[in-house]
This record gives C-alpha cells, sequence and structure tokens, in this order.
C-alpha cells in the first residue's frame, strides 16, 4: 500500500507513474480497437482528442486548476490528462449510443461496483465499497492511499492507484462525508453534461453534511448515468444522488441494512433507463439478492462481516459452483474498503484482482488525515489457491486485450495455464470466444457443447451459449444442427436479445463476417455487433 500525501500542489509528481498512466490514457483507443476496425478506431479516438479541448472548457475552474497542476509538474498534457480522466464517461455514453444503433449483448463476465451501509452499532455505519475498474494488474500492482489536504479544501482519504489522480469515487473527508460512485445506463446522455470526476471532486472537497451534498449536485447533470453515494457519519444519516444529462434525484437512504449495484431506484430516473442487454439485468438481480441474503435477519455487524460480504464470489444461481459469473467479487474488482468513520478507521484491500480476496489493512482516519500512512491491523479472506490462480488468468488475459495485444497471445496464456478450465464455464468461454477470433471453429464448438452438457446454467445463460453453438454450425456449414438449435432458443426463452437473433439466423443462416463481429467485451466479456 503507497501513500501518496497532498499538502501541496507539488506534492503532485508522481515519480515512476508512466506506464500505469500510459495504460489508462489508451483505454478508449484500446477497446474502440477490440470492436470495431483499426482505422475507424483510430478515426474515433482522433476525434475525441480534438474534442478534449472543449471538454476542458466546462471542467468547474478549481477541478480544471488541480489537473493543470498535475499536468505540468508530471509533464503530461492537459489532453492526456483529460483522456484518462473522462474514460468512464465516455465509455457509458458511446454504449447508449451504439445501443440505440442495434448494440446486442451475448456477456458472461461484468463489471458492477457495489457499495453496502451497514451499522457497526447503533450509532456508527460502515461503508463498505467495491470498486469494478479495467486495468486489474496495473491498479493492483500499486495500491495508493491519496490523502488530499490541501489549504482550500475539505481534507479527504482517497482510494486509488500510483499517479492516477482520482479523488472523490472512493473517498471519505474530515468532515465525516463517505462517498462511493457507480456507473449506470440511461438514454439520457449529452457530452454538454459534467464529467463525473469532477462532481466526485467537488463533493468529497466541499461537502460537510447532506445537505451540502444536495447543494452542490442539485443543479448539476452528468454526460451519461451515474449515481453518488453519501453517507454522513456525524449526522448518522445519507442520501443517493441518481443523475442522467436530464435529471437529478435524491433518495434518503432510511434502511439500517442498505446495498446498491448499478440501477436506478429512482423512479423518476427508471423511465429513460437503458439496459445493454438483458445480462445487465440479471447480474444487477442477482448481484443484489446475494448481499441482502448475506445480511439477513441481522441488524448489527463488525468488521469481519464487511470484508466477508465484500470478498463474495458466489453466483446467487450457480451458487459455489464457479467463481464467474453474478458475484459480489470479480477479477475487475481493482479496490475494496470498509470505512469506518465514528471508530476512526478504514480497511484497504492490498491484494490483485478481486481486491477483496485476501488481505485487508486496517489504518486509523485521525493519521490519515495528518498524512501518516501506519498499519494498525489485518482482516484476511480464506480462499483457495486454485481460486487465486484462475482469478490471476482471466486477469492477464484480459489485460492483455485491453492493452492491444491480439488474440492468439490472449489465447495461448490460456493454453499455457495448466488451470482445468473444465471446471468453469466462464474460462471454457473465454477459450472459445478466443478460438472464433483466431477461426479455429471445431475447437469454439468442442468447448461450447461441454459447457452445454454440463447443464450448470441458468436458462437465459445457457442460450447464449447456444446461441454461439447454432452461428458457428452455420459457418461450417451444418446448416441442419443450426436450425435445430435456434428453434431450441425460441421455444425455450422469452429474453429479446436471445429470441431477436435466434429468429433473424433461423430465417437467414449466420454468415462467418457475423461470428467474427463477436470480440471478447471490455464491458461485459463479448457481444455481438450487427
Amino acid at each position: 500500500m503507497r501513500l501518496w500525501d497532498i499538502s501541496d500542489y507539488q506534492d503532485l509528481k508522481a515519480d515512476g507513474f508512466e506506464s500505469n498512466f500510459n495504460y489508462f490514457k489508451n483505454l478508449i483507443e484500446s477497446l474502440f480497437k477490440l470492436q470495431m476496425n483499426p482505422a475507424m478506431a483510430k478515426s474515433i479516438a482522433k476525434s475525441l482528442k480534438i474534442s478534449t479541448k472543449l471538454f476542458w472548457k466546462k471542467l468547474s475552474d478549481d477541478y480544471k486548476y488541480f489537473l493543470e497542476k498535475y499536468a505540468v509538474i508530471n509533464g503530461i498534457s492537459r489532453t492526456e490528462l483529460l483522456y484518462a480522466i473522462m474514460f468512464p464517461d465516455i465509455l457509458s455514453y458511446f454504449m447508449v449510443k451504439a445501443g440505440k444503433m442495434n448494440f446486442r449483448n451475448i456477456p458472461d463476465i461484468f463489471l458492477g461496483c457495489t457499495t453496502s451501509l451497514l451499522k457497526s452499532d447503533e450509532n456508527s455505519t460502515m461503508h463498505c465499497r467495491n470498486l469494478d475498474y479495467f486495468g486489474g494488474s496495473f491498479w493492483t500492482a500499486q495500491h495508493t492511499i491519496m490523502t488530499y489536504r490541501l489549504a482550500n479544501v475539505v481534507p479527504s482519504v482517497n482510494i486509488t492507484t500510483w499517479g492516477l489522480p482520482v479523488i472523490g469515487i472512493t473517498a471519505v473527508n474530515e468532515a465525516g462525508i463517505s462517498q462511493s460512485v457507480h456507473m449506470l445506463f440511461t438514454q439520457d446522455v449529452s457530452l454538454k453534461g459534467s464529467f463525473i470526476m469532477d462532481l466526485a471532486y467537488q463533493v468529497i472537497t466541499k461537502a460537510e453534511c447532506i445537505e451540502d451534498v444536495k447543494k452542490i449536485l442539485k443543479k448539476r447533470r452528468t454526460v451519461s448515468g451515474w449515481t453518488i453515494i453519501n453517507y454522513s457519519h456525524r449526522e448518522n444519516k445519507g442520501v443517493i444522488s441518481e443523475i442522467s444529462a436530464k435529471d437529478i434525484d435524491f433518495i434518503e437512504i432510511d434502511k439500517p441494512v442498505f446495498h446498491y449495484n448499478n440501477f436506478y431506484i429512482s423512479e423518476k430516473l427508471k423511465k429513460s433507463e437503458f439496459y445493454p442487454s438483458y445480462i445487465w439485468i440479471q447480474n444487477n438481480h442477482y448481484r443484489n439478492k446475494r448481499l441482502y441474503e448475506l445480511t439477513k435477519n441481522k441488524d448489527i455487524f463488525n468488521e469481519n462481516d464487511a470484508v466477508k460480504l465484500i470478498s463474495d464470489n458466489n453466483d446467487y444461481f450457480l451458487k459455489d459452483n464457479d467463481i464467474f459469473g453474478h458475484t459480489v467479487a470479480n477479477s475487475f474488482t481493482v479496490s475494496s474498503t470498509v470505512i469506518d468513520f465514528n471508530k476512526d478507521c478504514i480497511l484497504v484491500g492490498d491484494n490483485p484482482p478481486p481486491a477483496s480476496i485476501g488481505v485487508f489493512k486496517k489504518y486509523n482516519l485521525t493519521d490519515l488525515f495528518k498524512g501518516k500512512l501506519e498499519e494498525v491491523g489485518r482482516n484476511k479472506t480464506n480462499h483457495d489457491e486454485e481460486t487465486y490462480r484462475i482469478y490471476e488468468l482471466v486477469v492477464k488475459v484480459m489485460d492483455n486485450l485491453y492493452s492491444g495485444k491480439g488474440y492468439y497471445s490472449s489465447l495461448e496464456l490460456i493454453n499455457k495455464s495448466d488451470l482445468e478450465i473444465e471446471n468453469s464455464y466462464f474460462l471454457q468461454l473465454l477459450k472459445s470466444v478466443l478460438l472464433i477470433k483466431v477461426e479455429d471453429y471445431i475447437g469454439a464448438k468442442k468447448i461450447l457443447k461441454r459447457i452445454i452438457e454440463s447443464n450448470k446454467l441458468d436458462t437465459y445463460r445457457n442460450g447464449n451459449v447456444k446461441l454461439l453453438l447454432g452461428m458457428i454450425y452455420d459457418v461450417i456449414g451444418e446448416r441442419g444442427k443450426a436450425i435445430k438449435i435456434y428453434k431450441e432458443i425460441l421455444a425455450q426463452n422469452s429474453f429479446f436479445d436471445l429470441l431477436d437473433y435466434a429468429w433473424k439466423f433461423y430465417n437467414k443462416r449466420c454468415c462467418k463476417s457475423k461470428l467474427q463481429k463477436i470480440v471478447p467485451n471490455f464491458f461485459l466479456s463479448f457481444y455481438l455487433l450487427v
């Protein structure tokens, strides 16, 4: 665990930050390259870089000044910095825009944050938080606590990675306001809105009570769908701020146990909510059900309970049959934190992805607000060695893809591993998609048939695997077998995205170009673009 203590702007200097920063700076272009031809990806990336000059102008003055100082001190351009900072907003914006153009997902591994509020006694609440994001091996190699305590701000403790100036995404300030941020999807998007990093900065550096939070946010709108969750530990109350490009709604937190994933709960904002696919609904529903299942019949929790909760890797449907799926802790969990302000402590996972599986280091908040990092205790989750090795492999493969290193090298990582991939439907599915990309359709077919024969999956996920198998049969000239599978999907499912594709391919065979548009997905594991 590293300390990045900012008591003066000169402290923004982050020696050796280049590898971390370059990865996040290049994320937009790298992920576009995965889903479209290189020329188009380069063109969109170039347009965005040109647009950063306009985006820069709309930043809040104090946040703009903070970023300018960081850029100058670390010798990078404002454009490069903003490119890294605005990535979450641009990703969400483009997913919604692409979704309106017939974007369809056949997903399997997920990116979805978790926030849980649990009482540790009658007057104290723990703010538990998993941040799911990209670049697992980059982020977790240098877990960092950034203490931001300039003279003109409310001092705050922020969880980030070395060299990435992220303030307020997972944080608590000296006034007792804790904060976590969640990505959502809405049809109401606009590049005229505020970037989420800017809003998170405004709240955590200025708010001293829940009313302050509302005043800061009430006139602001975002580029895309976002939620900011704040808990005032001194007032013993909290608020959820759900935002889109057109609207905002504040919801008081009035439950002793509260869990939040990546869905709007405001009736006002639900009306414009957008779902990339049914799997997004299923994922959030299963994770939420699992969280409440783990906390039922209990009102008071200790730190062991909190750590156990956010390190849970059981799928609500699959139980413990596969560590991949709709799980609270997953291979995208880059940071994991438990904040108990009234008990003067914070626990931070210091592990490779999932950051919540392994060792949690405990620190006194009083020390951190003074710029001191001194470990005062530890908590540890128990998982077998095989689990760690499986996570390590998947993170390597996905980071390899996001770094633009290609499908063959990613496939080679799996082939060189001595892990029994048959024990995980996800690992098999990931390998089958990589085989499709290198046009080994027979190898992919064999794996997909094995997944179906295992009979472990729910109807929807099983239908996704069947659809892929049917598409392969079409491409290799076995139309009769493909037709049989499409008929099964149409008879057994009521999920629109599956029915849509099954009906299309039932009437007109899937051609090779359609199958080749499947890629390991940067967000929902892989998708189909037609």
